[in-house]
């Protein structure tokens, strides 16, 4: 009588230990956090399409990666948020939004330093 839990209401027998709950029938939840990891270096890989676009327009695009990264980013967003792996896109989303911040620091500090901007 150990291996059913008691009538509601009742005292639970002493010994008596439910399965861990999961939220999932059946199992554990599956590991997402990879996803987004897995995510976040498909962006990153794919910026290396950026090295051959960077020498046809003679570095225009290598300087401008942040809006540019948008040509490879927007169709791997879609194609897997149809696949239903949503954690993916939100990896990718990351990568792209680090590239476009890095970018837009580095491009700000080189204006500037290019301008002969005096900070004395």
């Amino acid at each position: 009588m150990q291996d059913q839990p008691p009538p509601y209401g009742q005292p639970p027998y002493y010994g008596y230990n439910p399965p861990p709950y999961t939220g999932y029938p059946g199992g554990p939840p599956p590991r997402r956090s990879r996803d987004v990891w897995r995510g976040v270096g498909l962006a990153f890989l794919l910026h290396l399409v950026q090295a051959p676009l960077g020498v046809m327009s003679y570095g225009v695009t290598i300087i401008f990666i942040g809006i540019t990264q948008l040509v490879y980013l927007i169709p791997a967003i879609v194609i897997f948020s149809k696949k239903g792996r949503p954690d993916m896109v939100k990896g990718l989303l990351i990568g792209g939004a680090l590239t476009f911040l890095l970018n837009a620091a580095c491009t700000g500090l080189f204006i500037i330093l290019l301008s002969g901007a005096d900070f004395r």
